[in-house]
C-alpha cells in the first residue's frame, strides 16, 4: 500500500487538496517510503513483550525517542526536505534494529523473516514496476482523476493476482472469508 501510494501521490494530492499543495508530493513520497518500515516490524514489541523482554523495549524506545529527536531537529537545519530525510533514515534503521532483536530473542534469521514476507514484497515490487511503465508508456490523461483510477486499477490488477499466486495460504483465507460472507448474506 505504501508503495502504490508513493506511485499516485502526485495525483492524488492534486485531486484531494488542489494544485495549491502540489509541492509536498516529494515529501509525501518520503513519508510512504518510510512508512513501509512501519508495517515490516509490527510484531517486535509484543514478541518480545511476551518473551519477558519489556526492559529491552523500553530502552529501545528511549534511545528511538533520542535519536529521532536528533534527527529530526539535525534535518531542519535543511528544511521541511531535511526533516523527512532525516525522518526516513533513522525511522527505518532503527526500525530495522528492532526487527534484529525480536529475531535474535527468537533465534531467527532475517533471511527466514524476509523469506515469509516474499510474496507481499514481490507482489508490491512487481505491481510498481507496472504501474511505472504504465505510468510513462500509456496515453497520457489530462485529469487527474483518470490517470489515479487508472493507476489504481493496474496496481490492483498486478498485486493480487500475485499475492493469490505465490501465497497460497492467503489465496485459502481469502476463499474462506468470501464464503462466510456469502453464507451471512444468504441467511
Amino acid at each position: 500500500m505504501q508503495l502504490g501510494l508513493a506511485l499516485v501521490s502526485g495525483d492524488l494530492v492534486l485531486i484531494l487538496l488542489s494544485e495549491k499543495w502540489y509541492p509536498i508530493v516529494g515529501l509525501l513520497q518520503v513519508l510512504c517510503v518510510g512508512g513501509i518500515w512501519y508495517m515490516l516490524p509490527m510484531p517486535t514489541a509484543p514478541v518480545l513483550n511476551a518473551r519477558g523482554r519489556a526492559g529491552t523495549v523500553l530502552r529501545f524506545y528511549s534511545f528511538f525517542f533520542v535519536i529521532m529527536a536528533g534527527a529530526l531537529l539535525l534535518g531542519a537545519c535543511f528544511g521541511l526536505k531535511g526533516v523527512a530525510v532525516a525522518w526516513a533514515v533513522a525511522y527505518c534503521g532503527l526500525r530495522s534494529i528492532f526487527v534484529w532483536l525480536a529475531l535474535r530473542e527468537l533465534g531467527l534469521s532475517i533471511g527466514i523473516y524476509l523469506a515469509n514476507l516474499a510474496s507481499p514484497i514481490s507482489a508490491a515490487l512487481a505491481m510498481s514496476a507496472v504501474v511505472i511503465v504504465v505510468q510513462s508508456l500509456a496515453p497520457p490523461f489530462h485529469e487527474p482523476i483518470e490517470r489515479l483510477a487508472r493507476d489504481v486499477v493496474v496496481g490492483a490488477a498486478v498485486y493480487i493476482p500475485l499475492l493469490l499466486l505465490r501465497d497460497h495460504s492467503f489465496g485459502a483465507e481469502v476463499k474462506n472469508i468470501v464464503q462466510t460472507l456469502l453464507a451471512g448474506s444468504r441467511a
